[in-house]
């Protein structure tokens, strides 16, 4: 987990203009059926530590999920957040997760690289959640300056990425194709800074 340089930190859980890219569903988003419950399941502990601790630092009155798909993860954020958003390149993934979670305000827009409807310095925790490690390097970082802009001084970033090598794509600079590759810890902490790494944990996996 990450912090703002005003005390803000940012966690790591490893385990300009539209382009073509790879279009997500449901069932390309994450595992389905029963082994895909378990590690919704475990994905959501994980995240809930992160959240509980940062709550005893800071009062988090709104949290952020970037791709948030169908909502798999992001309710929660709820828990412990007083709001919730979440901001969905797919429109199918949005509909769904609006159907599923009304009282979660869900945005949908083309593009995560900008967030245009989120102002500066006004979240007081960011999560991307198996999201950059599917995006080429120039994108991740366009990212990466968008959360620092939009996260609030002495707020909080979880970025659940994979950060060690295993099950990678081939290619990973097309942006049409599926792509999944990992970057070390430290790029991350080049990309994220001035925030401050507080912690890296390993993704829970089911046995």
């Amino acid at each position: 987990m990450f912090r703002h340089p005003r005390r803000a930190y940012y966690s790591l859980i490893h385990g300009r203009g539209i382009t073509p890219r790879f279009v997500y569903t449901v069932d390309n988003v994450a595992p389905q059926g029963p082994l895909g419950n378990v590690i919704a399941y475990l994905d959501r502990e994980s995240i809930r530590q992160h959240l509980v601790e940062a709550s005893k630092e800071l009062r988090l009155r709104r949290a952020l999920e970037i791709a948030c798909g169908y909502g798999r993860v992001i309710m929660t954020l709820a828990e412990v957040a007083e709001e919730v958003i979440g901001i969905e390149r797919e429109p199918a993934l949005v509909d769904t997760a609006r159907s599923l979670l009304p009282d979660i305000t869900f945005h949908q827009q083309d593009s995560i690289l900008r967030l245009p409807t989120i102002d500066d310095a006004s979240c007081d925790f960011v999560m991307t959640f198996t999201v950059l490690q599917h995006m080429v390097d120039e994108d991740v970082r366009r990212v990466v300056d968008e959360i620092k802009r939009v996260t609030r001084p002495g707020g909080f970033v979880l970025l659940g990425e994979k950060v060690a090598p295993g099950n990678e794509t081939e290619c990973a600079d097309d942006r049409t194709l599926f792509l999944s590759r990992h970057r070390p810890v430290p790029v991350y902490q080049e990309w994220m800074a001035p925030f401050t790494l507080r912690s890296v944990r390993p993704r829970p996996a089911p046995p």
